[in-house]
């Protein structure tokens, strides 16, 4: 029983080691820095003009992955070449933008495998105008009905 009871001890400050130094993660938020696009073929890396390659020809695993800034505690990791595990209709399309924020998550635990499952791209101020400027007009409009708006 003493023996059991001190080898849960024992696993119990792994575990809390693990965490305390950050060596295990299910995630972490990171800003791109850089995006090597789809450009080649499958056999045959493409041309990427990101900031670290600056027009060179880019390896066939390289494509589609992006460079990223990750904050861990006080300071700030620099991931390259992870994986994009992020496909969209449309928004996607044309590949991260420079400040797109992206979910890294590690495979089994792995900070040696980062792969970036998802992204949120902040709205441009001319999108906001926009949104702002429908959502006005629609309340105004709403108002002038019968009741004043209240269904």
């Amino acid at each position: 029983m003493g023996i059991e009871a001190s080898q849960v001890r024992k696993d119990l400050q792994n575990e809390g080691a693990d965490r305390a130094s950050e060596r295990r993660s299910y995630g972490l938020i990171g800003k791109v820095v850089d995006y090597h696009p789809n450009t080649g073929t499958k056999k045959a890396g493409g041309v990427c003009r990101c900031g670290r390659h600056k027009g060179e020809k880019i390896e066939v695993w390289e494509q589609h992955t992006v460079d990223v800034d990750v904050l861990q505690g006080n300071k700030i990791q620099k991931l390259y070449a992870v994986p994009c595990f992020v496909y969209s209709q449309g928004v996607i399309d044309k590949g991260f933008t420079k400040n797109d924020r992206v979910w890294i998550q590690f495979i089994n635990g792995d900070p040696s495998m980062p792969i970036a499952t998802a992204y949120y791209r902040e709205p441009d101020q001319i999108e906001l105008f926009w949104n702002n400027l429908s959502i006005r007009v629609a309340g105004f409009f709403e108002e002038l009905l019968p009741g004043g708006g209240l269904l």
